[in-house]
């Protein structure tokens, strides 16, 4: 078969939505995040986007344990910046705390 991935931003993740993802066993969903909670609102201009983004991780868990299913794979995934480099620990915390993998990736330029 082929996989099926999705990358989101975890906004509009509602448990209709996850029960669905789950059931059709799509195999990974990654998660952009900016950074721990405050890093992340600020850098998306958006007071309540990482709440929004954590509490679609705590419904898409939840969703996989009723439904038994070890699918789908969630992971976060971070580009480290100038804006966010102090907090990856933090960051990492977080997502140990709920069960997710952690994905880095890193801005390039020609000029450094």
């Amino acid at each position: 078969g082929m996989d099926c991935d999705l990358l989101t931003n975890g906004m509009l993740i509602k448990p209709t939505v996850a029960a669905r993802l789950v059931e059709l066993g799509v195999d990974k969903i990654t998660i952009s995040v900016d950074g721990p909670e405050h890093i992340h609102n600020t850098i998306r201009k958006h007071s309540t986007s990482f709440q929004r983004l954590i509490e679609s991780v705590k419904i898409l868990q939840a969703e996989k344990t009723r439904q038994r299913s070890h699918l789908p794979y969630l992971a976060f995934s971070n580009t480290i910046s100038a804006s966010n480099t102090r907090h990856l620990a933090d960051l990492m915390d977080v997502a140990g705390q709920h069960r997710v993998n952690l994905n880095f990736g890193y801005l390039y330029s020609k000029d450094w």
